[in-house]
């Protein structure tokens, strides 16, 4: 059962499993009252298949365009 109380925000590298590191696999998700897309992440770790969530902000995103 994923903990939705416990989100992680992206960063500009791969997504790896807070728990062992390894890579994970993601479908996106949309919110419907808002913008941003959330992720639910599995990890690839046949021992391990941690699941969590991963969260996109608008405002980071807009943030990193101006940068770039």
């Amino acid at each position: 059962m994923i903990d939705i109380n416990l989100i992680f925000l992206v960063s500009d590298q791969p997504t790896t499993c807070p728990k062992c590191g390894t890579r994970s696999d993601f479908e996106n998700y949309t919110i419907s009252d808002s913008k941003n897309v959330l992720q639910m992440h599995t990890c690839l770790n046949s021992s391990c298949k941690f699941e969590f969530l991963v969260e996109f902000h608008n405002e980071f995103n807009e943030i990193v365009t101006d940068e770039e």
